[in-house]
């Protein structure tokens, strides 16, 4: 069960589904939904975005870090730089940005 509840949210009929260990003793009018652990994927970054530094700068913008995937920031090829990050569901879902290059240009990540 551990696995599943640390691998959530689950995607079920284009829906994300959060699952949580219930607790019997706290009433259910108590419990309050405000913070949620979820995956996030950074696509398309340019080799001189894969630096600590850079994918800390946009964690601090989606919640705190819980993790990532690798731990080095620097992915074999084909693959993606995951995190695993606590975001507070009471604000806005941010879905991305504009990132400045060192030629000057900016690109979607």
């Amino acid at each position: 069960m551990g696995v599943v509840l640390k691998k959530s949210p689950w995607n079920v009929r284009k829906s994300h589904l959060n699952l949580l260990k219930y607790d019997d003793s706290i009433p259910l009018k108590d419990w309050q939904f405000t913070h949620q652990e979820w995956t996030v994927q950074f696509k398309n970054l340019l080799l001189e975005h894969h630096s600590v530094q850079v994918i800390y700068e946009a964690l601090v913008e989606l919640g705190s870090k819980i993790s990532t995937n690798p731990p080095n920031y620097r992915p074999t090829f084909g693959r993606l730089i995951s995190a695993r990050v606590k975001i507070d569901l009471r604000k806005p879902l941010f879905r991305g940005g504009w990132w400045n290059t060192r030629a000057g240009g900016v690109t979607w990540v």
